[in-house]
């Protein structure tokens, strides 16, 4: 493999986060979409949300949004009750949605604010989880 970009991911509770970091090739982004694969699949079907954390990521290549694009339509065929990004750039959101458009599939919205964000997404979960009752 010749892996560009680095990504972190973890979980706390229902609340997966992810990170990338640089410019991401196609191999960069499976690694990414791999890793978020097996922790959403460990939800066994309990609704969860996802922050993105992205104010570092450069770009990418037209098969690394191509793969991201399969990963989030994916991704809005599971128990997803939301999405935050977070971003530094006002030009960021706009590649990412022109490039990912299976991200209107999902309850996304975008943050400059870690904080705000994930505050934001746990009242997603506790209205998600308070309906299911």
């Amino acid at each position: 493999m010749n892996i560009h970009g680095e990504c972190e991911v973890s979980c706390n509770g229902n609340m997966l986060f992810g990170t990338l970091i640089g410019s991401f090739n196609e191999d960069g982004i499976t690694v990414y979409t791999e890793q978020m694969h097996a922790q959403v699949m460990g939800f066994n079907g309990q609704p969860f949300v996802v922050l993105v954390d992205l104010t570092r990521v450069e770009g990418g290549t037209p098969e690394a949004y191509l793969l991201l694009d399969n990963y989030n339509q994916w991704l809005a065929k599971q128990s997803l009750v939301a999405k935050a990004l977070l971003y530094d750039s006002a030009v960021q959101p706009d590649i990412l949605f022109s490039r990912s458009p299976a991200l209107d599939l999902q309850n996304t919205k975008l943050f400059t604010d870690r904080i705000e964000a994930i505050a934001w997404l746990q009242q997603q979960l506790d209205r998600a989880t308070w309906n299911k009752e």
